[in-house]
């Protein structure tokens, strides 16, 4: 058995230029895995910026809320127009609801009505478009005739002009 390491394998190609070749593949994933890992790091700085910004927000919002709640606990005796008002709003949020039902159930009908409309013209279109295939056809036999009759014109003409010649 010959070990000789310089030997051609059956592709022409060297075990040693097999080997590096396929370490340089190996190197050039390598790099891609390098450069995904860098672009997944950005996007991590990135959402880490952003739910630093966002934990700021929250705290600001916590913040809000627990002045609110002494201004509340201050201001109990004034709890019955707060009622009355958050009532108010509740009716009108409810009454937006309702038109907001009636827009959906009026963009659905219509959305029915549409559909209905297009499957009722769809033959008329699918018919006026077969006929301008069929007038297409004829427009292009029509012009096949007319170079045709040129082309004889032309060819009576030739012969008119030798028979004149002639005599």
């Amino acid at each position: 058995m010959n070990e000789d390491p310089t030997k051609k394998l059956s592709d022409g190609e060297s075990f040693e230029a097999r080997v590096l070749s396929g370490l340089a593949a190996i190197q050039a994933g390598q790099v891609d895995i390098r450069n995904e890992q860098v672009e997944i790091r950005r996007e991590q700085a990135t959402m880490r910026a952003e739910l630093a910004e966002f934990r700021a927000e929250l705290a600001e919002f916590r913040a809000e809320l627990a002045e609110m709640k002494k201004a509340i606990a201050a201001l109990d005796s004034r709890l019955g127009s707060v009622e009355e008002r958050l009532s108010s709003v509740e009716e009108r949020f409810s009454s937006v609801e309702e038109r907001f039902s009636s827009v959906e159930e009026r963009l659905t009908s219509l959305e029915e009505k549409v559909d209905q409309r297009l499957r009722e013209t769809r033959p008329i279109w699918e018919s006026a478009l077969d006929n301008i295939k069929r007038l297409d056809l004829k427009f292009d036999e029509v012009l096949s005739e007319l170079f045709g009759v040129k082309a004889d014109s032309k060819r009576h003409e030739r012969l008119i002009l030798q028979l004149e010649k002639l005599r």
